[in-house]
């Protein structure tokens, strides 16, 4: 059993020059906007803060908000590790618990330091399951998550099969969902996720979309020096995450 399913794309390691900033304790990779009064508070992969494009995608976001790419665990796995053999004692050792004061640490040195009075969170995978647990929290200050090839599959290792779309029943705000075409039904649009979303008061709010040629981990890990991966890309960024943000904190306003 593994987060991510069958035919998912290898890791991608890069390097970055950037450190973190130690917030209420929590290394967060900081990419500011003085402009910008709203915070997107982004967790990486299995593989870490320096998966792919995840630190790029940072960069990104940040021409329009704030952004804290959260270093919340340690030792990720690399690219030799055999992810299927090693995920269900690497996850259970690093349970939502232990998680949760780290967000919460961040989000109070955000506010205090940085002007932040809105948050909203991205997701990569593992990531996902992290931002998902905490939007069920009473603590959560998000107005939005966003999902990308999510691996909700992990809350089995907490809470048994069938558990990952039960993550929905708690959530307290609204969501984006951006799926790769081996993701499994469940997080897909009709899927249970998106049945039992539409009817929360944010459902209206709430989008689930598939790229059905993209396979899980392309929006950090996939390759765009082919353009049908750079076009899914270019789609799942600039048509889905960026107007859904837009969106959520234009009508903040």
């Amino acid at each position: 059993m593994s987060c991510c399913p069958p035919g998912s794309l290898p890791a991608a390691p890069t390097t970055s020059t950037k450190t973190p900033t130690i917030m209420g304790g929590t290394p967060v990779f900081f990419y500011d906007n003085a402009a910008s009064d709203v915070c997107i508070l982004v967790v990486p992969d299995i593989y870490g803060p320096d998966s792919g494009r995840t630190k790029d995608n940072c960069a990104k976001l940040s021409a329009t908000y704030k952004v804290a790419l959260l270093d919340v665990v340690e030792d990720y796995f690399i690219d030799s590790d055999n992810v299927g053999e090693k995920i269900m004692g690497w996850a259970q050792a690093r349970p939502f618990s232990a998680i949760l004061p780290k967000i919460q640490a961040a989000v109070i040195h955000l506010q205090a330091n940085h002007g932040v009075t809105k948050f909203a969170a991205m997701g990569y995978c593992w990531g996902s399951w992290v931002i998902g647990k905490y939007a069920t929290d009473e603590s959560s200050v998000l107005s939005a998550g966003v999902h990308c090839h999510p691996s909700w599959v992990l809350e089995q290792f907490f809470n048994g099969p069938g558990s990952g779309e039960k993550i929905a029943d708690g959530l307290r705000s609204p969501v984006l969902f951006v799926a790769a075409g081996n993701d499994p039904d469940w997080v897909k649009p009709g899927g249970a996720v998106a049945t039992t979303i539409a009817a929360k008061p944010f459902g209206a709010r709430s989008k689930f979309v598939t790229f059905d040629k993209m396979v899980h981990g392309w929006m950090c890990r996939g390759d765009i020096s082919i353009p049908e991966v750079a076009e899914g890309f270019r789609a799942g960024w600039d048509d889905e995450i960026v107007p859904y943000l837009h969106s959520i904190f234009q009508q903040d306003v």
